[in-house]
């Protein structure tokens, strides 16, 4: 029979199961956001490769200081082709 104890261990284990799986996936964005930038550099403007590099820069700054949420970040650092080739 389980008890209170049980429950609360379950309940903890999920969260931090949870929270894991949360950090790895906002990693591996930034993963994803610093290859792909770097990607899209071949033949853009010494200008635009700055603009695009600091930008990119930002982003993870802002994702390191928590200021930037998961669902953001992975939107932002998608697959090769996505919304990081109109970054700014």
């Amino acid at each position: 029979m389980a008890t209170d104890a049980d429950l609360y261990a379950a309940q903890t284990q999920l969260e931090d199961a949870y929270l894991q799986a949360l950090q790895r996936a906002h990693a591996l964005s930034i993963v994803r956001l610093y290859e792909e930038t770097f990607h899209q550099l071949d033949d853009l403007p010494l200008g635009e490769q700055v603009a695009r590099l600091n930008h990119a820069r930002d982003i993870i700054r802002e994702a390191a200081a928590g200021r930037t949420d998961a669902p953001e970040l992975h939107m932002l650092s998608g697959p090769p082709g996505s919304r990081i080739g109109a970054l700014r």
